[in-house]
């Protein structure tokens, strides 16, 4: 345990919020655990409403409408429809105090009444009276809460303690601290909902974890369930479930770092004493001593390291993770693979919910994570194994994946030993997986390990070896086209179901599974498309992941558990819950897609090595000085293109970045990538958008991200000297727009340090090192970053280090040559000599001018610079082709004539 933890707890753990599980009308200030709780007095009937949940299904129950819900609890806004009567509640900060208003919109013919019940919650000591125009709480400190109407003497609430009964034949408002008048709560309430406004996608991103966290007293904990109802209907006051609460932690990032890593550690904790996280702990005290869930634990801890860089959060984790891991190892292996089971154990706190599960076929398929789905159907489950008899082809793959990441974490952490042990593991399983391969239906499934056939059914679980970076590519197109995109398989309008639609299902109308779309399926094969390079199919995917969360978002404001691959809705079955948090996964998908949250968006997600190879850091043609041109690089790229070259990074230093306007050099990126994309189209464009403050070099990353660049290139902050935690803040708001960040380690900028690059390395997708420094270059690549030399005198010695790739300027000019160095088994002695025999052009004339000079003469580009920098003269122009000539054979081709 941490210490770094436990403070976070304590700071999440404070103010006003939703926190009472109990009813989404409940406001509760903690620490001191005083409730606030809004409920409805009928005089049709006479009844009383003391709790409010969305997703009641008994008659006569209410119907909730969830609004906006700042993580913070700034702000909410809750609609509720009973016995006739329909409220709109919203609460609002104040500073320490709260304010609600509550609009009446439909009424019975005698006006309802607001109760607000003030008491402190879960046993926590203190008083509460209430008084001629007030409600008096007293603990630590003293809180007293106000109403803008009178009080109405009506003792048949069925509330307990004091409280206050409101007519709401209007608008009524409550305050705490100090009396407001109902029209400042109304100024209050306006202003909080207006910094609640943002697009659809984040809204349900966010409000889908916002409403679902909770505070749980038992262990004096903030946690996020998977739905409020849940944890109240048959779950003792609180459920965490094994994989959602990692999927929680991935929805929570993009807004809130603490929540994001309660959902992590708080899960973490619940480790069995056996060693694995188990598939629930509630609040009755079970917990699955039997199974576990599937183990997408060790890439979510490393993707949320990527985000926030912190090393404690790792320590914190990396002991269950990998205890975890060797138990699915030990306890989970038949032969080389893995299989689901169930394993037999008296529960202290015997539940309904164990009686088909313990040691039985429907709880071994529970730790698959699609509980009694069809495609185990005609799979065993072995009694003495206490294992299906059947090599998972989900499971291993989702497992292989918790063997990479957790190796990755464990390089992070020194941890050499297990690093080792887990690539091993890793290794193993992606070989042994070649067996589940069916090379007649052209896609993976599962292996009976008593009969050694592959099963009957398939699933969409065939898809996750893409997420292990299993399978190559001819495997992956006819996965996808006979498969994943067909009609008749896993395609169509609303997808993905989770059985392909031409295989028969008879299940009845309460099931789960009959045709139905499930969010964190959608979200996993989209990481496999996007780890495949199949960024079409991500694309589409996408696409239909929007369609169905926005359907019932847009008519019920509804998230739910499991859509319909038919026609889209969800609510059609009672078994889909309105508002459970992976629902929003879907919505995760859109943003990812889109570029507006960075996860999973390094090289092993993208499909692609940013750095491999030759990047050739291409000069900037330009129509006339200072004029940048995608016209005419027209002849430039094509010369490009033809000998090989398929990355290119334009704005560089050879490129002129820094001496051309940001409003030319985002158009001139649009027209060049365009043109690239004709020419190559599996080429990636990386645009140099380094500046002398973060604000320029954001708006210079915006303009490459809308052009379609694939990463951003940039040096430290320039002109200034700054410290390493500037220069991270620098690199963290880049982060944060979108695309992958390269740090450009130059001479002619800030130069890196070995504790900033440390510090950077989470947040980099790789380095240009530019620097000549040999013990740099072989300091980065110990941090495991990816690393291309720009240096042209050690190329051939960056090479030998291990670098991925070069980007030498020379390469614009003779980009066969530098092709030929990163190839295997080059002659790099005789490389390097003609490298530099090339890069004698400079002592001509330095710079830019020098290599544009040499490219008109072959026809391939303007010699315009941006000044103050000024073309080679006629002079300089012949002594650099009297230099070159006898490298002729190793220069670019010349421009041929139209």
């Amino acid at each position: 345990m941490t210490i770094e933890y436990d403070r976070l707890q304590d700071e999440v753990a404070r103010g006003w919020n939703t926190w009472d599980t109990r009813s989404v009308l409940t406001q509760v200030l903690l620490p001191a655990a005083l409730g606030l709780s809004f409920g409805l007095k009928e005089y049709y009937r006479g009844t009383s409403l003391r709790t409010a949940q969305i997703g009641r299904r008994t008659e006569g129950a209410e119907t909730v409408t969830l609004g906006p819900h700042a993580y913070d609890g700034s702000y909410t806004e809750t609609t509720l429809t009973w016995a006739g009567i329909t409220i709109r509640v919203q609460t609002a900060h104040a500073g320490e105090d709260l304010v609600a208003l509550v609009t009446p919109m439909a009424n019975q013919p005698k006006s309802a009444l607001l109760t607000v019940g003030v008491s402190y919650l879960w046993n926590r000591p203190g008083t509460v009276v209430r008084e001629a125009d007030r409600i008096r709480a007293t603990s630590d400190s003293v809180v007293e809460v106000f109403a803008t109407t009178p009080h109405v003497d009506d003792p048949y609430c069925d509330l307990d303690g004091p409280y206050f009964a409101l007519d709401l034949a209007q608008a009524v408002g409550i305050s705490t601290g100090r009396p407001r008048s109902l029209a400042e709560i109304a100024e209050l309430i306006v202003t909080a909902a207006a910094g609640t406004e943002v697009a659809e996608h984040q809204e349900i991103v966010r409000d889908s974890i916002s409403w679902n966290t909770i505070y749980e007293p038992s262990k004096s904990r903030v946690i996020t369930g998977v739905s409020r109802l849940w944890n109240v209907g048959k779950r003792g006051g609180y459920a965490l479930f094994c994989w959602d609460a990692f999927f929680n932690a991935l929805l929570a990032s993009p807004n809130s770092k603490a929540v994001a890593y309660l959902n992590v550690v708080e899960m973490l904790r619940a480790r069995t004493p056996e060693g694995f996280v188990p598939n629930v702990e509630q609040g009755t005290g079970r917990k699955t001593y039997d199974g576990s869930q599937p183990p997408i634990g060790s890439m979510t801890v490393l993707e949320l390291y990527r985000q926030f860089s912190e090393r404690w959060f790792l320590e914190e984790c990396f002991g269950t993770l990998l205890s975890w891991n060797r138990w699915w190892w030990r306890v989970r292996r038949d032969g080389e693979l893995l299989c689901a089971g169930s394993t037999y154990f008296d529960p202290e706190y015997p539940s309904p919910q164990d009686i088909p599960r313990i040691h039985q076929h429907f709880g071994a398929t529970c730790e698959s994570g699609w509980d009694g789905h069809p495609v185990f159907d005609d799979v065993p489950f072995d009694q003495n194994k206490s294992l299906l008899a059947a090599h998972d082809v989900g499971l291993n793959s989702l497992y292989a994946v918790d063997c990479e990441a957790l190796a990755e974490i464990a390089d992070i952490l020194g941890e050499t030993d297990a690093a080792v042990e887990l690539r091993g593991r890793h290794d193993s399983v992606v070989a042994a997986m070649e067996t589940l391969w069916d090379e007649n239906a052209g896609i993976y499934r599962s292996r009976r390990t008593d009969t050694g056939r592959l099963t009957a059914r398939l699933s969409t679980m065939s898809f996750y070896p893409l997420v292990a970076g299993v399978g190559d590519g001819r495997r992956t197109g006819r996965m996808l086209a006979d498969h994943l995109l067909a009609e008749d398989g896993f395609g169509g309008e609303w997808i993905l179901p989770t059985s392909p639609r031409n295989e028969k299902i008879e299940l009845k109308d309460t099931s789960y599974w009959e045709l139905r779309a499930w969010p964190p399926v959608n979200f996993l094969v989209y990481l496999g498309l996007l780890r495949a390079g199949e960024k079409d199919a991500a694309s589409w995917l996408a696409e239909g992941s929007e369609r169905l969360v926005l359907k019932e978002w847009r008519e019920h404001r509804h998230i739910h558990e499991n859509y319909s691959s038919v026609h889209g809705a969800a609510c059609d079955k009672p078994n889909s819950e309105p508002f459970q948090t992976w629902g929003a996964l879907l919505s995760l998908i859109v943003l990812m897609e889109r570029g507006e949250v960075a996860l999973f968006n390094d090289e092993r997600w993208r499909g692609m090595s940013l750095l491999s190879g030759v990047v050739v850091p291409l000069v900037t043609p330009m129509s006339a000085p200072g004029v940048p041109s995608a016209d005419a690089a027209e002849k430039l790229l094509t010369a490009m293109a033809s000998v090989g070259v398929r990355r290119l990074m334009l704005l560089g230093s050879n490129g002129e970045g820094p001496l051309i306007p940001a409003e030319l050099a985002g158009e001139f990126t649009a027209g060049v990538v365009k043109r690239w994309r004709d020419l190559v189209p599996e080429g990636t464009i990386l645009v140099n958008v380094t500046a002398p403050g973060t604000a320029e070099a954001e708006r210079r990353t915006d303009d490459a991200a809308a052009a379609g660049a694939d990463a951003i290139v940039s040096s430290p902050p320039t002109f200034f000297k700054h410290r390493a935690d500037e220069v991270v803040a620098h690199f963290e708001a880049l982060g944060r727009r979108g695309l992958p960040v390269i740090l450009y380690n130059s001479p002619r900028s800030t130069l890196l340090t070995q504790e900033t690059a440390r510090a950077l390395q989470p947040l980099l997708a790789g380095v240009k090192d530019s620097s000549g420094d040999p013990e740099m270059l072989r300091y980065l690549l110990s941090l495991g970053i990816e690393v291309s030399q720009g240096d042209e005198q050690g190329l051939a010695d960056a090479v030998r280090a291990g670098a991925h790739g070069i980007t030498p300027g020379i390469a614009n000019l003779a980009p066969g040559l530098a092709l030929q160095m990163v190839a295997p088994g080059a002659d790099l002695g005789r490389l390097q000599e003609l490298s530099t025999a090339l890069a004698k052009i400079h002592t001509v004339r330095p710079g830019v001018p020098t290599v544009k000079a040499l490219l008109n003469t072959r026809g391939l580009c303007p010699p315009h610079c941006a000044p103050p920098l000024a073309p080679c003269t006629a002079d300089e122009v012949r002594h650099l082709t009297d230099l070159v000539a006898p490298l002729e054979e190793h220069l670019i081709p010349r421009a041929t004539s139209s």
